[in-house]
């Protein structure tokens, strides 16, 4: 499951890059198509920006329950590590914490690359030869500049911006409860 919606998310803001470099690659001085090219793009864009709202409407309330999950979870397993125990099953929870860690990282690196690529669009559309053209091409590239500059994200039921910020905070949070059960612990 976690590799599908990476795959998902990866293909859509590799999408999103590719809707950049074809604007980027606009030149509206020396181009005759340039308008018509403009339109697929934000054709384009409209596309990726729907199946991003479908992505976020799908999976926010699995991200939400996947990153308190995790916490929960390495909490658990980073706490068992240190109480007296068997060598065996030592054995069995430093793989499980190492794969927690690495899935919570690839979905919290795969939705910062979203917002990335999202907003490459905005900066793309900026760049391009834009003021040297017509009104009706100045208007659509300024309209496709205002709507990308909202980046298209993936949230925990809008209660959280699933990226890297929340893989620290996930961190530090652990590191915090495993402070305070192993205070209790000794206590």
């Amino acid at each position: 499951m976690d590799a599908f919606f990476c795959s998902l998310v990866c293909v859509t803001s590799m999408e999103f890059d590719v809707l950049a470099q074809k604007l980027g690659q606009i030149d509206p001085k020396t181009d005759e198509n340039a308008d018509k090219k403009l339109g697929e793009i934000i054709d384009g864009y409209n596309e990726l920006t729907d199946i991003a709202n479908e992505l976020e409407d799908i999976f926010s309330p699995l991200l939400l329950a996947h990153v308190f999950g995790v916490i929960f979870m390495l909490c658990a397993g980073v706490f068992s590590l240190f109480v007296p125990m068997n060598i065996y099953l030592i054995i069995k929870v430093i793989p499980f914490i190492g794969l927690m860690f690495i899935q919570h990282f690839c979905i919290c690196f795969y939705g910062e690359q979203l917002q990335i690529s999202s907003m490459r669009v905005a900066d793309e559309a900026y760049n391009c030869n834009w003021y040297g053209k017509n009104l009706k091409f100045r208007k659509m590239i300024l309209l496709t500049m205002l709507r990308a500059q909202n980046p298209q994200k993936l949230t925990g039921k809008n209660f959280m911006d699933i990226g890297m910020p929340v893989f620290y905070w996930c961190l530090q949070t652990i590191h915090s409860y495993y402070s305070l059960l192993s205070g209790l612990y000794e206590a």
